[in-house]
C-alpha cells in the first residue's frame, strides 16, 4: 500500500515538470498585438483607398502665383461732374444744356452760370436738384427738348442769379466758417432765405438756396452758430399740426416743413417768406426733406 502511494506521488511530480517545460516566455523584441491593435491595423489597411493626395509644394506655389498675378477687373466709377470741374466733359455738358435754352459760354469751366443752369435743368426734369451732374442728369441731357424742359431766361435773370451766388459765396468765405463736414447751412433771417453750401473753410460753394419762414417777433428764431443735431420724419406740434422732416438746430429749434393737418395730408399753413413761426425755421416740404436727407449731423449752422 505504501509503495502504491509513493509511486503515485512520483508520477504526479513528473507530469508537472513536463508541462512547465512546454511554456516559453515571449521575447522582449516580439510585439504581441491585442485584439484592439489588430482591428486598428485592419481599418487602416482597408481605408488606404480613401486617403487624399496632398499636392506637391511646387504645384501649390504655381497655383498661388497664378492667383496673385491674375488681373482683377475693376468696375469703372460713375461719372459725376460738379462745380469747379474743367475739361472736355464739361464742354460737352454745356453744349447739351444750350440745346435746352441756357445760352452758356462753352468754355469747359463748370462755374456759377453752369451750376445755376444745371440746378434749373434738374428741377424742370423732376430729378434731384443738387447741382451734381450724375448719370440721371446726363440721361436727361440726351433727351429731346420739350416745352416743359426748355429754359427761356432773359440775360438779366441769369446775370442776377450768378451775381447772387457769387456774392453769397464771397460773404461766407470771408467769414472763415468751419464745419465738421463738407456741408454748411446759412439761414439769413433778414432775407428769409436758407442757403446750403458744400466744400470747406474758405472754399464754400452755394449748392441750394430757398425761401423760409422764421420766428415772429414774439417768438424769434435763435441766432448764432450751431450744429446739425437730431432728425426725424415728423412731429406733432402742440396745436395738433404735423411738421415733416425735422432737423434739429438747438433744443426745440428746428428746420421743418410747412404745417400739415394731424394726418399729414392737407396743408393748413403753407406761408413762406415772412416771420410767423414759434421759433423754428419752416421750409417747403421738399427743402425740409433735402436737409433731412443730405446734410449730415455735425454740419455747421449759422443764423443771423
Amino acid at each position: 500500500m505504501k509503495r502504491k502511494i509513493l509511486l503515485f506521488i512520483l508520477s504526479f511530480s513528473l507530469s508537472i515538470n513536463i508541462a512547465g517545460c512546454t511554456y516559453e516566455k515571449p521575447s522582449s523584441n516580439v510585439k504581441v498585438l491585442s485584439p484592439q491593435n489588430s482591428s486598428i491595423a485592419d481599418e487602416t489597411k482597408n481605408n488606404t483607398s480613401n486617403l487624399i493626395e496632398i499636392p506637391k509644394s511646387e504645384d501649390k506655389s504655381k497655383e498661388e502665383s497664378k492667383a496673385v498675378n491674375s488681373p482683377i477687373e475693376q468696375p469703372n466709377p460713375p461719372l459725376v461732374l460738379k462745380k469747379g470741374d474743367n475739361g472736355d466733359q464739361v464742354k460737352t455738358m454745356q453744349q447739351k444744356l444750350n440745346k435746352f435754352g441756357y445760352n452758356l459760354t462753352v468754355d469747359g469751366s463748370f462755374g456759377p452760370s453752369t451750376h445755376f443752369a444745371i440746378i434749373d435743368f434738374q428741377k424742370k426734369n423732376k430729378i434731384t436738384a443738387n447741382g451734381l451732374v450724375d448719370s440721371a442728369t446726363l440721361k436727361c441731357l440726351d433727351k429731346t427738348p420739350t416745352a416743359e424742359t426748355t429754359y427761356k431766361p432773359s440775360s438779366q435773370d441769369t446775370k442776377t442769379a450768378v451775381n447772387n451766388a457769387a456774392s453769397l459765396e464771397q460773404y461766407v468765405n470771408s467769414k472763415s466758417f468751419i464745419s465738421k463736414t463738407n456741408y454748411f447751412i446759412w439761414a439769413d433771417l433778414s432775407k428769409q432765405r436758407v442757403n446750403i453750401f458744400s466744400g470747406s473753410n474758405g472754399k464754400w460753394e452755394l449748392i441750394k438756396s430757398f425761401t423760409c419762414s422764421s420766428g415772429k417777433s414774439s417768438t424769434p428764431t435763435i441766432k448764432g452758430s450751431y450744429t446739425v443735431g437730431a432728425k426725424g420724419n415728423y412731429f406733432i406740434a402742440d396745436s395738433g399740426a404735423r411738421c415733416k422732416y425735422y432737423t434739429q438746430i438747438s433744443g426745440n429749434y428746428l428746420f421743418h416743413s410747412i404745417l400739415y393737418d394731424n394726418k399729414g395730408e392737407k396743408i393748413i399753413d403753407g406761408r413762406l417768406g415772412i416771420p410767423l413761426s414759434h421759433g423754428c425755421v419752416r421750409l417747403a416740404v421738399e427743402n425740409a426733406k433735402y436737409i433731412y436727407d443730405t446734410i449730415p449731423s455735425g454740419s455747421l449752422i449759422y443764423i443771423n
